[in-house]
């Protein structure tokens, strides 16, 4: 035991250079938490990812559905101008009749 007490006293001088002592242990568990803080960043980053992914498939969803009603609503307005025709057409063809 002498040698120790001797020893802390002998280094009491250096301590500022050498910084406070650390257990390996403590290192392990600043190593474990840094690894898991390390971890939920990329874990985030990859949500992120995923989320923005997500968002770009529902934009390019929207804006075909928007593309195919807009295509089908100028189909139905030309065969109704089309149906609209046929019936003047006929009519037109009665009143000759």
């Amino acid at each position: 035991m002498r040698h120790l007490w001797t020893a802390k006293y002998i280094l009491k001088p250096y301590r500022r250079l050498i910084g406070p002592y650390q257990s390996p242990l403590k290192s392990n568990v600043d190593t474990t938490k840094r690894a898991d803080a390390e971890q939920m960043e990329e874990d985030d980053d990859e949500e992120e990812k995923e989320r923005a992914e997500r968002k770009s498939r529902r934009r390019s969803r929207r804006v075909m559905r928007k593309i195919k009603n807009e295509e089908e609503e100028e189909e139905e307005e030309e065969e109704e101008e089309e149906e609209e025709e046929e019936e003047e057409e006929e009519e037109e063809e009665e009143e000759e009749l």
